[in-house]
């Protein structure tokens, strides 16, 4: 993909992850995300061949931004650099514009009906919450049947667990 096409790729992203983030997946329309964005038909369909595909790049989009909007994550190697996390994550929930909704889990009800959207969806909370596992491995935890580094970093559903980061 030459580098014009890869940033008219990401302006269709974009401008369809604001859309479904301020007006749902469902009241978000293939024309809506076009007049955002000023792309044509032929170049959504370029590079989407339907909205569940674009649905799926917004999902990655979501946990791209979740990503580089906790870098300590990456970086985690002390119990301080584990505090500073949580503290950076709190604070971002008590912001001036009230509770912070998280780009995900706010599809998590929408996309209930689709099977291929979920899988996504799932393998994004797992990468996300390898993250974590990985920080509090190097912190020291320890695998155990009761509690392991993932356990402690996410508990997921007994219907769909992540697999082990």
């Amino acid at each position: 993909m030459t580098e014009r096409g890869q940033r008219t790729r990401s302006a269709i992203v974009a401008a369809a992850a604001q859309l479904m983030s301020e007006r749902g997946v469902a009241a978000t329309s293939l024309d809506d995300v076009l007049a955002a964005c000023g792309a044509g038909k032929s170049q959504l369909y370029h590079y989407f061949g339907s909205k569940q595909e674009l649905i799926a790049a917004v999902i990655d989009h979501q946990l791209q931004g979740i990503l580089a909007g906790q870098p300590r994550l990456e970086h985690m190697h002390t119990w301080e650099d584990f505090e500073g996390w949580a503290a950076d994550l709190l604070s971002m929930h008590a912001g001036p514009d009230g509770p912070y909704a998280c780009p995900l889990g706010s599809l998590v009800g929408e996309l209930d009906g689709d099977p291929a959207l979920q899988i996504e969806l799932d393998s994004a909370f797992c990468t996300w919450e390898s993250y974590l596992a990985r920080g509090l491995t190097r912190l020291g935890g320890r695998e155990s049947s009761a509690t392991t580094p993932t356990r402690a970093a996410w508990q997921p559903p007994p219907w769909r667990p992540c697999r082990a980061g």
